[in-house]
């Protein structure tokens, strides 16, 4: 039970619970003070009144109370203080103006820390946007730029944000690249904004797979996909692009943004998305298996992704013999992977232009 609360700026101390009623009695701490105070219902009461000297402090209390959440709200818009840092600013002020007579209770952090928190996730898409729009946010190491938009869109009825970035040197690299990978991800992008898209080229001078292009945006929706990979392309007007493949993850809205924007290319199903929804299917399906014969299962399925089209059919049958008391995991992958996601989306054995090793290379790295 707890023997103190606050009230109206003021500390009170539990005197007597009565437990017939449920009222608590609580008393001013204040001192030469007899204010009472009655809890019943989670509902309070004053019973009997503060003493003139009392209500004149929790006049003082008030206004130190004020300055102090006012403080807070305009601090809050620091983006480069943390919370932490904002609130022991706070506290530092305020305890430069509480006077000997002042019995002002500073709120616990978690409280102030959670209040910082929840304003500025309503003023978060402007207030980040607005500095990572400007100088030195909006450009790269040797000073070239690399933010290049923020817009505001309407889909389906409902005002939706996107914002990107790509430097010039790196995303020279699309136009030589004979593969991009546009990968989506849910995890990554901070509040409000609910998906993080990420497109990666081959770079010919350090030899590796790089993120040429970010986009941060607040739905997930195909019309978004769209309008961000249309604002993207657009400053390449006068570049023709080269490649021929687009692997991506097995998200519907993204596959079919991808489709309209890019019709001339071949889209291809990550194999580590496809890899990986297996691989938890096969460990919730298969109870009966044990942990080698449920890796021997993902490997022979893997082996569908590359054999000739013709041939998975037969492929699948034998697979199902062999692995017997699976029969609710052969459901799901004939109604996903069979039907819904045809296999010529997460089969490349119509590619003969790449090679074995980068096809592995490829999925990796996808």
């Amino acid at each position: 039970m707890n023997s103190k609360l606050i009230f109206n700026s003021r500390i009170f101390r539990l005197k007597s619970f009565v437990e017939e009623t449920g009222k608590k009695y609580y008393r001013c701490m204040t001192p030469n003070c007899g204010a009472t105070l009655i809890r019943f219902n989670n509902q309070y009461r004053l019973n009997r009144p503060h003493s003139e000297e009392c209500e004149k402090q929790i006049q003082g209390n008030e206004s130190l109370s004020k300055r102090f959440w006012e403080f807070i709200n305009q601090m809050a818009s620091e983006l480069g203080k943390t919370s932490m840092e904002i609130y022991q600013l706070a506290v530092e002020r305020i305890n430069s103006e509480i006077g000997e007579d002042d019995h002002f209770e500073i709120p616990p952090a978690h409280h102030v820390l959670q209040t910082i928190s929840t304003i500025r996730k309503a003023r978060f898409p402007f207030e980040l946007i607005r500095i990572l729009s400007e100088s030195p946010y909006s450009q790269t190491k040797n000073e070239k730029k690399f933010w290049r938009f923020s817009s505001e869109v309407l889909i389906q009825d409902k005002k939706e944000m996107a914002v990107c970035w790509f430097s010039d040197s790196v995303a020279s690299s699309l136009f030589q690249a004979n593969q991009i990978f546009i990968d989506g991800t849910f995890l990554s992008a901070a509040k409000p904004f609910t998906q993080l898209i990420t497109i990666m080229c081959f770079d010919h001078s350090s030899r590796i797979y790089v993120p040429a292009v970010y986009a941060i945006s607040t739905s997930s929706k195909q019309d978004m996909y769209t309008f961000i990979f249309e604002n993207i392309f657009r400053y390449f007007l006068n570049s023709k692009w080269k490649f021929k493949y687009v692997t991506c993850d097995f998200e519907v809205s993204l596959q079919n943004a991808i489709k309209k924007v890019l019709p001339e290319a071949q889209l291809i199903g990550c194999f580590f998305h496809w890899k990986n929804a297996i691989r938890k299917k096969v460990n919730k399906l298969c109870s009966e298996l044990d942990e080698n014969q449920k890796k021997e299962l993902v490997e022979s399925l893997e082996e569908l992704t590359y054999i000739p089209l013709n041939m998975i059919e037969e492929k699948l049958k034998k697979i199902k013999v062999h692995f017997k008391g699976c029969e609710e995991f052969f459901k799901y992958f004939q109604k996903i992977w069979m039907r819904k996601y045809s296999p010529q989306i997460w089969n490349i054995s119509s590619f003969p232009d790449l090679s074995q090793k980068n096809k592995w290379t490829i999925r990796r790295i996808s």
